[in-house]
């Protein structure tokens, strides 16, 4: 605060919830800092600027003109996907570099939940469903904290009835939540397995095949490169549990805001929609050349 000593923002993981965070990022992007790279944390900033490497076009244009690759304190792997996520955010488009095998069904199923992390409660389950062109959209909603097992006991039946299907959702978040409501409340555990037996994690196959020109892989930054717009300026989880607290405080007053939320997990789930089909035409792309 005196001045006395200078720290550089550092793009990372941990800058989500920060709020710091948009000062940090504009910093960044103002001097195409390298740490904008994703995974790139301060030692291997470091490791980079002491190769005279301070920019995510530097780095692009090392990874063009030095054969081998090589920065003491990187490891050749690591440094090779640095490079290669420098290019691509120089290019500012995606790529796939792994072509994805998806498995034919003539039901699938992108879900989402909602949760209210403070009071460890999951609220909605939504979903999408998909049949050839058309689409419906289906949730479960807990119009109180004391109806969470209500809300999922209905999903768990709506689940039940779902043949020939494939399941999508993004980040383990979903599975792991299921899986720990799964021990408070009695339900049946084949179907659980089954559920989960027939589901894809699409963040898991972002994360191992493809590369994007920004530091965050969520959906909704990934989905919005791909020309999705949600209706929320700034949507996040973290916002609609705000909405979800505010709207069980006073359920007649603040409708609107139960609206809001279906409206948000719905978008999530139509989002990972427009990953899948772009994923698969990539993958066919890449399979014809």
């Amino acid at each position: 605060m005196s001045g006395e000593i200078e720290s550089e923002p550092c793009v990372g993981g941990t800058c989500g919830q920060c709020h710091w965070r948009s000062f940090c990022y504009r910093w960044a992007t103002e001097r195409n800092d390298v740490s904008l790279i994703r995974k790139l944390n301060r030692p291997k900033r470091s490791a980079l600027r002491k190769a005279g490497i301070k920019t995510v076009k530097e780095l692009a244009i090392f990874g063009r003109t030095k054969k081998p690759l090589e920065v003491k304190g990187i490891s050749g792997v690591a440094l090779s996907q640095f490079v290669r996520r420098a290019a691509v955010f120089e290019q500012g488009e995606p790529i796939l570099h792994s072509p994805v095998r998806f498995p034919e069904k003539t039901l699938e199923v992108f879900f989402d939940i909602e949760t209210e992390p403070l009071e460890n409660i999951c609220y909605l389950y939504g979903a999408v469903e998909r049949r050839g062109t058309e689409q419906r959209y289906v949730s479960f909603f807990a119009e109180s904290p004391e109806e969470e097992e209500g809300a999922w006991k209905a999903f768990w039946n709506y689940a039940a009835d779902l043949k020939d299907f494939q399941v999508y959702y993004y980040t383990s978040y979903e599975k792991t939540v299921l899986t720990a409501l799964s021990e408070r409340y009695e339900f049946d555990h084949q179907l659980f397995e089954r559920f989960f037996l027939n589901s894809t994690d699409l963040y898991a196959i972002v994360d191992r095949c493809t590369e994007w020109p920004s530091h965050s892989y969520s959906i909704k930054i990934v989905s919005k490169l791909l020309g999705f717009k949600y209706s929320e300026a700034d949507p996040g989880g973290l916002k609609a549990a705000l909405w979800y607290m505010d709207y069980v405080s006073n359920p007649e007053a603040n409708r609107d805001l139960k609206r809001k939320i279906i409206q948000y997990n719905k978008e999530d789930c139509e989002a990972m929609i427009i990953l899948k089909d772009w994923l698969a035409g990539k993958s066919r792309d890449f399979e014809e050349h």
